[in-house]
């Protein structure tokens, strides 16, 4: 059962993540902002990320969603942005992928070291 764990796994957060890429593609970056200072992010933050976005924005996608806390925000910048949804889902499918076995099978790993 692990190949299902990991690709439901991948599914479930393409489709998370893809509410907050829709929620940022259909507000626009005026209303984003009135909601983003209360996480501390300013309009000079954002404008530095959608910099940064466009330069690396397909690798950023893919990579980003195998780190902690990027994972859910990258997907602001892509909906600003307008990147395309297919190949936002693509990239996000397939980052989840990876990040999804790396956390299911070194959930196997451990609970064999510990006897669980």
């Amino acid at each position: 059962g692990v190949i299902p764990m990991i690709i439901l796994g991948a599914i479930g957060a393409t489709i998370g993540t893809s509410v907050i890429y829709l929620i940022a593609l259909k507000l626009g970056r005026i209303v984003l902002l009135r909601y983003l200072c209360y996480l501390k992010i300013s309009e000079k933050k954002l404008a530095r990320v959608e910099i940064w976005f466009e330069k690396y924005g397909e690798k950023a996608v893919f990579l980003g969603r195998m780190v902690p806390v990027m994972r859910e925000m990258i997907s602001v910048p892509a909906g600003l942005l307008q990147m395309r949804i297919p190949k936002f889902v693509l990239y996000t499918f397939a980052g989840s992928c990876v990040w999804s076995t790396a956390t299911i099978l070194s959930g196997y790993y451990f609970g064999e070291v510990i006897g669980l």
